[in-house]
């Protein structure tokens, strides 16, 4: 069993101190930056190098794979083409931030600079509570051995009971530590509740 989130530094300070969280509390505004790249961008950077390692591997120590390809180039090409979703995942964490601003009258959730579907836009006066909660998926390998991943989901519950999403930490820098913190600081701003995961449970 492992754990893709063993990655990440599981101290906020140390996160704000890299960049990788910024927090700015003003009067009439609480504007929060997040880094997307994390564990599950480590990943899938690992899993670029396995497949690049498998493809170069087999053209060196098969001769109908040699023959198939004809030269390392090629391989290249193929180990790109099988990995190229991956490549964009990448990219997406490297270069894109979640945005939240919130005021008085609105919070907002936004993705840049690339597009990307999730945004939010919800009144301040709809917002019932904030809520931290883990997910844990498990995969199977070919091995036949299996990998868990934990995650933790930022939610807020509006006043109809409808849950929506703001920030899961398997796109975004941060454990559930770090989701306590933010919520605890919308939920101070607005002073509505705030429903964190337990500390022993991070």
């Amino acid at each position: 069993m492992g754990n893709y989130n063993r990655f990440i530094a599981t101290d906020v300070n140390k996160i704000m101190a890299q960049g990788k969280l910024k927090i700015e509390r003003r009067a009439s505004e609480l504007s929060i930056r997040l880094n997307f790249y994390c564990a599950y961008h480590q990943v899938l950077i690992m899993r670029i190098t396995a497949i690049y390692l498998f493809v170069i591997a087999a053209f060196y120590f098969s001769d109908e794979v040699n023959e198939a390809y004809g030269s390392v180039r090629t391989a290249f090409i193929v180990a790109s083409v099988l990995s190229s979703i991956d490549f964009v995942r990448i990219l997406y964490g490297v270069v894109n931030k979640s945005y939240i601003t919130l005021t008085p009258s609105e919070l907002q959730l936004r993705f840049g600079p690339l597009p990307m579907r999730g945004g939010l836009k919800i009144p301040s006066r709809e917002i019932e509570q904030f809520v931290v909660s883990d997910r844990h998926l498990s995969y199977q390998t070919r091995s036949g051995g299996s990998v868990q991943s934990t995650y933790f989901i930022l939610s807020l519950i509006d006043k109809q009971g409808k849950v929506h999403k703001l920030i899961t930490t398997k796109y975004a820098t941060g454990e559930g530590f770090s989701l306590n913190y933010i919520a605890a600081e919308m939920a101070n701003f607005l002073q509505v509740p705030c429903q964190q995961m337990p500390t022993e449970e991070l």
